[in-house]
């Protein structure tokens, strides 16, 4: 049986609010309309290589140059999710064109630069991290769910902001007073009760129901 699909693309916005600024790193799944690409829905489920534990890592087999570092990165930062008490996916798999998405795990989208470097930046890793189900919402012809993604955003940016690979964890203390009020925000105790409440509900696709802090 074959279908028809847009091609899905990952975007990153970069939104700025009213000053004070406000920025916000938003993971958007979008469906693109233009191009008339067809894809065959494969017969048999493409063969993945995993590496890692606590998430798993598959990757898609000839596109696994930056396994093992995105093994890693997923579990340093997973790592604190798991020190909140939040229950991350037991395995995150590579997206495949025309291959439908485990609903039961979380999902990497990459752009072909991605699928040929040895590294994965750690902003990246947080946005993969971000998105632990494949949601039907986020593949809708449809409005994208905006609170859904907003919510993906805050949870990568409080994830990157906690990571060894940023420096303003270390110098402007939780909750402390910096600049950036969103910046301050992810780095505080607020955050970890507010991502304790929202990363089930992006783990359980019950976008509906998540809230924002903004």
């Amino acid at each position: 049986m074959s279908a028809y699909f847009s091609p899905v693309k990952s975007i990153s916005i970069w939104a700025l609010g009213s000053a004070p600024a406000v920025l916000l790193v938003v993971s958007l799944i979008a469906l693109d309309n233009v191009g008339g690409e067809r894809f065959r829905i494969a017969d048999v489920a493409p063969g993945y290589v995993c590496d890692g534990a606590a998430p798993r890592v598959c990757l898609a087999e000839g596109t696994t140059r930056p396994l093992k570092p995105l093994a890693k990165g997923l579990a340093e930062q997973a790592g604190m999710l798991s020190q909140l008490g939040i229950q991350v996916p037991d395995t995150f798999y590579q997206e495949v064109p025309g291959v439908p998405a485990k609903l039961d795990a979380g999902l990497f989208i990459f752009t072909v630069d991605e699928v040929n470097a040895s590294d994965i930046s750690a902003d990246r890793i947080a946005s993969f991290l971000a998105m632990p189900a494949a949601c039907p919402a986020y593949f809708s012809p449809t409005t994208p769910p905006v609170k859904a993604l907003r919510a993906q955003g805050l949870i990568a940016m409080g994830l990157f902001e906690r990571s060894s690979a940023s420096s303003t964890f270390a110098q402007v203390a939780p909750g402390s007073g910096s600049a950036d009020p969103v910046q301050g925000w992810v780095t505080s105790n607020a955050w970890n009760e507010w991502a304790k409440a929202t990363y089930p509900k992006l783990k359980s696709c019950d976008l509906d129901s998540i809230d924002l802090p903004f």
